[in-house]
């Protein structure tokens, strides 16, 4: 930890693992019932809330299983990698309420339903085997 100006920085070294997502691509999805499934679930909704309660910077796309990382054996669940913008709730009096350009706000409520989603489209990554977006094809 190091402080400048008043603002804190912090250094922490990468963590060895493995990419969910490349894993999950190797070896397939697992089943509904698989221990570890339940597991990282409940590692990766822990994550996420805790981003929404201590960090301070807003997420510039979704987070997906290509940031979760697991180590130790998959007793650890990492996030790395994370595409993280400017400070979260800073509202910019040029952009309209609401728009592409703010599809998601920045606020409390908003920034937890975004992640809520978030999870889900996990979930079913981890499920399926395949990104949301290959999951449901257009039509």
């Amino acid at each position: 930890f190091s402080s400048y100006s008043g603002v804190g920085l912090h250094f922490l070294r990468r963590k060895q693992g493995v990419c969910l997502r490349q894993m999950l691509s190797e070896v397939g999805p697992l089943p509904e019932k698989h221990p570890l499934l339940r597991f990282w679930a409940r590692e990766i909704l822990l994550g996420l809330r805790d981003y929404l309660y201590q960090c301070c910077q807003e997420l510039t796309e979704d987070a997906t299983l290509a940031h979760v990382y697991v180590h130790q054996e998959g007793s650890r669940v990492l996030f790395q990698g994370l595409p993280l913008g400017g400070r979260r709730g800073a509202l910019f009096e040029e952009l309209p309420e609401c728009g592409p350009e703010n599809k998601w706000r920045n606020g409390f409520e908003a920034c937890e339903a975004r992640l809520a989603s978030m999870w889900g489209a996990m979930l079913l990554e981890l499920l399926r085997g395949e990104k949301a977006a290959q999951a449901h094809p257009p039509e």
